[in-house]
């Protein structure tokens, strides 16, 4: 079985997030058609504190959810405990919101210095013929981390809401 690989003379381009984006592939005499790869290109978006409460209680964290079906939010929760770095990691629909069970988060929470990272990804695939492309796009955002842990509780603990 012959498999030939294509990459674009350049590596990466500038887009707007959320645009269409086009990829013209000039195909190969020997292997593929040529044709135009055409992808929404992974939307700008908004993320929510990621606050840590006493334990045991849940983490929440919402961000603004995408405008149509297709892409996934990624959470990382980056930690430091006893020396030591941590992280949380998570793939999520990408539908605006997830809460952590609080004993999955008790690290992240004990630690003195913490970030929370979201990445939202974008992957359009085609195939032509025998030949398979992807055009994968990601926007990402640091969110804040407050530390409301000696803060008293007053009914469900939840992120602070962003406009959706």
């Amino acid at each position: 079985e012959l498999s030939i690989t294509y990459a674009p003379v350049i590596e990466a381009w500038e887009t707007v997030p959320g645009d269409v984006a086009t990829l013209t592939v000039p195909g190969d005499p020997d292997g593929f058609p040529s044709f135009d790869l055409t992808a929404k290109t992974a939307e700008a978006f908004a993320a929510g504190p990621v606050p840590t409460y006493a334990s045991p209680t849940p983490i929440t964290f919402e961000w603004t959810p995408a405008e149509e079906p297709g892409s996934r939010m990624s959470v990382t929760l980056q930690y430091f405990l006893n020396q030591q770095a941590e992280h949380v990691y998570c793939e999520l629909v990408d539908d605006g919101t997830h809460t952590l069970p609080a004993d999955w988060v008790d690290g992240y929470r004990a630690a003195g210095g913490k970030s929370a990272f979201f990445r939202r990804d974008r992957i359009t695939t085609a195939t032509v013929g025998s030949a398979t492309m992807l055009i994968s796009s990601t926007f990402s955002v640091n969110a804040a981390t407050p530390d409301l842990s000696t803060e008293e509780l007053r009914g469900p603990v939840r992120g602070t809401p962003i406009s959706r």
